[in-house]
């Protein structure tokens, strides 16, 4: 993988994690440390001619600190009048 493949803004915000002849392991933001064997899945990639593989890491007990209304949130809010959705079962 190079910075040809990848837009420019993106490729800055990656890091690398494992690397080896075949395979490299990048990452965005904070992940936590790899609990399985990077070579061994590698290998096995090999195996099967793999293409690439995701591993999806979701915080969900990060805090969003900011809080931020996104501008859809308050146009919907604007529209409606209230934030909530209500429904029955």
């Amino acid at each position: 993988m190079s910075p040809g493949y990848v837009p420019k803004t993106f490729w800055s915000r990656l890091d690398c994690e494992w690397v080896n002849e075949d395979w490299i392991l990048m990452s965005i933001g904070p992940v936590p440390p790899l609990d399985f064997k990077v070579d061994r899945v590698a290998n096995e990639l090999t195996g099967s001619q793999s293409f690439g593989v995701a591993i999806c890491y979701l915080d969900w007990n990060l805090v969003d600190e900011e809080n931020d209304v996104s501008l859809f949130s308050r146009e919907w809010i604007s529209e409606i009048g209230g934030a909530s959705f209500t429904g029955s079962a």
